[in-house]
C-alpha cells in the first residue's frame, strides 16, 4: 500500500493509504490537541472500533484516554477499509511515529485477536482486555450453553472469582474450581481465557498503574 497525504490543515498528523491500484484502504486523524492530550493522559492507551460508519460501512478505529476528570478523550481517528491485523498494524505503527510512548503503560481493548496480535507486534506494551466485554462474552457463551440455570450462576461465580483474584493462589483455586466442579465450562475457559491471564486477571495487571 501506498501512502498520500492529503488532508485540512487543522489536523496535525493525517495521512490517506490507498493500495497500489488506488483503493482507499485508510485515514489517519489526529488534531494538535488530541496529540497534547495524549503526551499528558497517555499512560494507558484504549482502543475501540464503530462499525458501519458511512455508506461503505467501514469501521471507525478510535484511540482513546482518560483524562484527569476521567472522561474518555479520543486522541486519534482512523478509518479503515477491513478491520483486519495488516490494517490495525499500520494504524499503530503510525501513531506511534506520530506520537511518544515512552510514557504509556499498557493498552485495553476487546478480546479480538486481530487487535491484540497487533499490539503486540507493534509495540512492546503490556496488553489489558476490558473487564465489561470479558464478562459479556461470558454471558453470551453460557446463554448458548444447555447448562442449567444453577450451573451458569456457578459458572458466572467462579469467572469473576478468577477475573478479580488478587494473588496467583487466588486465581489457581478459582480455576481448580471450575475444573472439578464445571468441566463443560473449564474447556471454554482453557481455550478461550487461560492463555491471556495476565490481560484479563487482577493479579497479571497488579504490576500495572
Amino acid at each position: 500500500m501506498k501512502s498520500v497525504l492529503s488532508a485540512p490543515h487543522v489536523y496535525h498528523q493525517h495521512q490517506i493509504v490507498q493500495s497500489d491500484d488506488n483503493k482507499f484502504e485508510a485515514l489517519y486523524l489526529q488534531t494538535d490537541d488530541q496529540q497534547r492530550v495524549f503526551a499528558k493522559y497517555g499512560e494507558i492507551l484504549q482502543l475501540d472500533v464503530t462499525y458501519k460508519t458511512n455508506n461503505m460501512s467501514y469501521p471507525l478505529f478510535t484511540l482513546v484516554v482518560e483524562d484527569g476528570d476521567g472522561v474518555g478523550q479520543p486522541v486519534a481517528l482512523v478509518l479503515i477499509a477491513r478491520e483486519d491485523q495488516v490494517h490495525i498494524e499500520q494504524c499503530l505503527n503510525y501513531f506511534g511515529d506520530a506520537n511518544d510512548l515512552s510514557g504509556t503503560h499498557c493498552v485495553v481493548l476487546d478480546k479480538d485477536m486481530e487487535e491484540i496480535n497487533a499490539v503486540k507486534n507493534c509495540w512492546d506494551l503490556s496488553v489489558v482486555i476490558y473487564y465489561f466485554h470479558m464478562l459479556r462474552a461470558i454471558d453470551r457463551h453460557l446463554a448458548s450453553t444447555h447448562m442449567s440455570a444453577e450451573q451458569k450462576e456457578l459458572s458466572c461465580l467462579h469467572a469473576k472469582q478468577m477475573l478479580n483474584a488478587q494473588t496467583e493462589e487466588q486465581f489457581d483455586t478459582a480455576v481448580q474450581l471450575t475444573k472439578d466442579e464445571l468441566p463443560c465450562f473449564y474447556s471454554y475457559v482453557e481455550v478461550n481465557w487461560l492463555p491471556y491471564k495476565d490481560s484479563i486477571s487482577s493479579v497479571g495487571r497488579q504490576l500495572l498503574c
